[in-house]
């Protein structure tokens, strides 16, 4: 007896627009072994030797680029600052801060991506971000990437 494939919903006509993709094409992204399930914020560590700045100048052609001081000035022990990164459709965030204690603006470096929604049921947030890491992290001189989701 044949099964029925299930019909996926959608990733979204802007999200898919702004990507130049398919849903199929953007699904061909998420790991197999990738939990089904809805999630607005997705966060991995790794190492570049590229400052905040650089990696804001790698990214300003393509996208939004915004800089955040969680104080001012900026403090080594008490705040850091942030680049934030967004696509024209600002559907995601995409969040580069030291990840090192005390804060620094220095390698390892932690990436988070916050969803405005949490996706659709066959996982489009984490697709969108592990195409993120794919294209993205190798132009930053990126070496151990490590998955801090669980």
């Amino acid at each position: 007896m044949a099964t029925k494939k299930a019909r996926l919903k959608t990733a979204g006509p802007q999200i898919l627009k702004d990507l130049g993709l398919t849903d199929e094409e953007l699904l061909a992204f998420l790991p197999p072994e990738a939990p089904k399930w809805l999630r607005g914020v997705f966060w991995c560590s790794f190492e570049s030797p590229l400052s905040l700045d650089e990696m804001a100048a790698h990214f300003a052609p393509r996208y939004a680029v915004k800089f955040i001081d969680d104080m001012d000035p900026p403090d080594p022990v008490k705040g850091h600052r942030l680049l934030l990164v967004r696509p024209k459709g600002r559907y995601v965030t995409y969040t580069f801060e030291g990840a090192s204690t005390p804060y620094a603006e220095k390698s390892p470096w932690r990436l988070e991506a916050g969803f405005r929604e949490s996706g659709t049921e066959w996982g489009s947030n984490r697709a969108v971000y592990e195409r993120f890491k794919a294209l993205e992290l190798p132009g930053l001189k990126a070496t151990q990437v490590q998955e801090l989701t669980d």
